[in-house]
Parts: C-alpha cells; structure tokens; sequence
C-alpha cells in the first residue's frame, strides 16, 4: 500500500526519512513528495559501460546555471530573470538537494512533475531499495531545442510503498551513501545493516 501523505509528514518528523528538504508543507502532495534539482551535469562522452557482473559510469561535465533573462514569442506578457541553467536537446544527470532513507519494510518510486511532460521533458529514475540512504540522480532527457530550469525547481515526486514484510537484505551497493560525504568518502566502503536500519517500521 501507498503511503499518504499523512504517513509521510509522520515519517520525515519522526524518523527522518527525508532530510535537507525546503519545504514541507510546499513539497509534501497527497501521495508523494516532490524532489528539487540541485545539479545537473551533461555526458559530454560515450564511454559508459554495464556488464553482467561490472559497471563504469561515464565521465560527466558540471552544468553551471548562468544569469538570463527569458521572453516568449508566443506568450509576450511572460518574463523571468534569474539564474537559469539552458539544457539543449539531450541527455542530463541531475542531483537532488533531498536526502532520502528508506525503510526496510518500504521501497520508493519516482515520477516526473507533470510540468516537465508538458514541455518535452522526461525523467527516469531507479527503484529506491528497502535501506538506501543518500542524494540520488535521475536522468533528464529534454526531447525539444531547448530547455530552461531554475536551480532547486520541483521536477520529481516520489512515492513510497510498504512492502509486505520488512527486507531481509537492505541494500548495500555502489550509492549507499551517495553524496553525503561525511556518511562515505569511497565507494568501495561498504554499509552495515544496522546502519540502513535507523529507520524503523511505522
């Protein structure tokens, strides 16, 4: 069963299932809660790879958001001026300012806000596993020209399940702990169980 959004206020307060958040009455929604980009980073090479016991991710590049001020053809009465960042067609990492922990009985799901659909914009995610705890990424891909964001604009919402029995093994990968540096300085630093059991079942 889905969590509301009754149970998620409850778990952020009382057991800090998500962190570092702006807002909670603006990011909370009735099923989920939205997640605010931080970083994006372009792939400026094709040098990934996935093998079946092995993985490298591919070198990235620092998007910098930049002082513009934007107008419209088709809307004249629109205006903004702020620090943008100016995504063209293509693929992007983002980084989320939210630090989520999920609980051993419960998985998340991440869905793009309907805004970015309505601009030709997509997001894709993963599944977040019973015992992550980090800053994730998402992949942004902007299908039209071109694709203006604000730094720490809403894109994604994520939902939260119960699972029917609390996992017996919490993940332990690669991003346990991705981008909390003072959780984990390397990768190959490997997490306990106790450590993705802080958050206890509700």
């Amino acid at each position: 069963m889905f969590y509301s959004d009754t149970k998620i206020r409850r778990m952020i307060m009382q057991e800090g299932m998500i962190t570092d958040y702006g807002s909670i009455d603006d990011q909370l929604q009735p099923n989920g809660f939205d997640f605010r980009v931080g970083k994006v980073e372009g792939f400026p090479y094709a040098s990934g790879f996935l093998g079946k016991s092995e993985k490298k991710s591919t070198n990235l590049i620092d998007m910098e958001p930049l002082p513009r001020t934007l107008s419209f053809d088709d809307d004249p009465d629109f205006t903004f001026s702020g620090t943008l960042w100016e995504l063209k067609r293509g693929a992007y990492r983002i980084t989320f300012l939210e630090t989520v922990k999920i609980p051993s009985n419960a998985l998340g799901l991440g869905r793009p806000r309907s805004s970015l659909c309505r601009n030709g914009v997509s997001l894709h995610t993963g599944v977040w596993d019973a015992g992550y705890e980090g800053k994730s990424t998402a992949l942004l891909v902007v299908h039209g020209p071109i694709f203006y964001l604000e730094p720490e604009s809403r894109v994604m919402q994520m939902v939260f399940a119960d699972l029917d029995d609390a996992s017996e093994e919490l993940y332990s990968g690669q991003y346990q702990y991705e981008n909390i540096p003072h959780k984990m300085t390397t990768w190959d630093q490997e997490p306990t169980i106790e450590d993705a059991l802080e958050v206890s079942e509700v």
